[in-house]
């Protein structure tokens, strides 16, 4: 059900609802996801207008529905709906952020370039929980599963990132663009990528997303660290259409300010009108 490159920290995580049985656990997962999903929706009402309703929340969820590919995530069993949440309060969460990138991290490495980001402007305040998060989970990851399941782990992870099944046409990745024109163009890549194409993907995965950190410096702590979420995971060599769903993050924080923007409009005409006193 779950994605065979999840970590084995995640898998850590997982254990206590396997052992409820594939029955009970499959159901746990889809109410899981179910809940994540209207969540976001929540979430993503709340960033918008600071007093979300219910049509407001509904509306939202329509708009996350209506995204190509979310059910057919959702219905896989993926944990997208999870990372879109975490994704959300690690953006407008200052006393979560470190906690909810290392969290990330554990499952998706396009966490990465958001949390040095994110260390980099909060310093301790970031780094201090996430290396926590992450050092825990890596140990207890270690204790349950052992050296070859991560050894096993990182070779899955390899062998995908090197598989010609990289650039088939539902892999969205602005990294792997380029590789596809020259497909067009005539060019038949073999079964595993040469080694100067796999450094050029992991190489992208970086440069992308630093050079949009560098773009985006001077907007909003909020909007900075969403572009920057944005940009890792599409410059990630593996980028599916719903992974930036998360995306949705960005376009409610522009809502927002263009609800502000229009209300403090309203607010300035409304000073503007005469009050007009009527004798007795």
């Amino acid at each position: 059900m779950f994605d065979y490159l999840y970590s084995p920290q995640f898998a850590v995580a997982l254990t206590p609802f396997v052992r409820l049985g594939q029955h009970n656990f499959a159901s746990v997962q889809y109410v899981l996801i179910v809940l994540s999903f209207w969540y976001f929706a929540y979430l993503l009402s709340k960033i918008a207008t600071p007093n979300p309703t219910l049509k407001s929340v509904l509306l939202w969820g329509l708009a996350l529905a209506v995204t190509p590919k979310v059910y057919f995530c959702m219905g896989m069993g993926q944990v997208q709906p999870l990372l879109w949440v975490a994704f959300a309060l690690s953006v407008v969460s200052d006393r979560w952020r470190g906690v909810l990138l290392g969290v990330t991290l554990q499952i998706k490495t396009y966490a990465l370039i958001s949390l040095v980001c994110a260390a980099w402007k909060e310093r301790r305040a970031v780094v201090v929980p996430a290396l926590v998060v992450i050092g825990m989970g890596t140990a207890l990851g270690l204790a349950v599963c052992g050296w070859p399941k991560f050894l096993e782990w990182r070779l899955a992870l390899e062998y995908a990132l090197s598989n010609s099944e990289i650039l088939r046409a539902d892999n969205i990745s602005l990294s792997v663009l380029p590789l596809k024109v020259a497909i067009a163009l005539g060019w038949r890549p073999p079964v595993m990528l040469p080694l100067w194409i796999c450094a050029y993907l992991k190489l992208m995965s970086l440069t992308g997303p630093l050079a949009v950190w560098s773009a985006c410096r001077r907007m909003s702590t909020q909007k900075l660290y969403a572009w920057v979420g944005l940009a890792s995971m599409a410059f990630a060599p593996i980028c599916w259409a719903f992974y930036l769903t998360a995306g949705y993050v960005l376009v409610a924080l522009y809502l927002r300010d263009r609800l502000t923007s229009a209300e403090q409009t309203l607010q300035e005409k409304s000073a503007d009108i005469p009050t007009v006193t009527v004798a007795r």
